[in-house]
């Protein structure tokens, strides 16, 4: 029986004995990443994708002074008047066919600068008669519709050349 006090003894010497902590953990370092030497590139405008051109919608109504055999309506970059010999034209022509409600669609590209001029024409296909479209010439330019108008516009004759 001896043995037992004498090992009690020991137990609770060992666990009166102050603890020891571990020694305090070195912080982590930071990973270092490798440097590559890269080649800087040069900007791409290729890759740069193209924005889509601009949807023109033209809204109104029209009149007419002029008698003719049909009308016209047309996105160009010149003036309406005098008419151009050889216009360069935005988009496809619709043909009118009475006064009245005008509805055209055009696309052109982004940044153009046109005007738009409704057309009479005789039974020989000559041009008789023009109106402009009230806010043009203007820049298109943007996403989604553009929407022009609605304005009312009237076809008139064209000026004598000796005028």
């Amino acid at each position: 029986m001896r043995r037992r006090p004498a090992l009690v003894i020991a137990l609770l010497c060992c666990s009166a004995c102050p603890k020891k902590d571990p020694p305090p953990a070195e912080p982590p370092k930071p990973a270092v990443e490798p440097k590559l030497a890269l080649p800087e590139s040069k900007p791409n405008a290729e890759a740069v994708a193209p924005r889509p051109d601009a949807e023109v919608e033209i809204v109104g109504t029209w009149s007419s002074k002029v008698k003719a055999s049909k009308f016209i309506i047309v996105a160009q970059a010149e003036p309406c008047v005098p008419v151009p010999a050889s216009p360069k034209r935005f988009g496809n022509e619709a043909v009118l066919d009475q006064p009245g409600a005008l509805f055209a669609e055009f696309f052109m590209p982004q940044g153009t600068l046109a005007t738009v001029c409704l057309y009479a024409f005789d039974e020989k296909g000559a041009v008789v008669g023009a109106g402009t479209f009230p806010e043009t010439p203007k820049t298109f330019e943007g996403l989604g519709e553009l929407i022009i108008g609605p304005h009312a516009v009237e076809v008139g004759p064209l000026p004598s050349a000796g005028k």
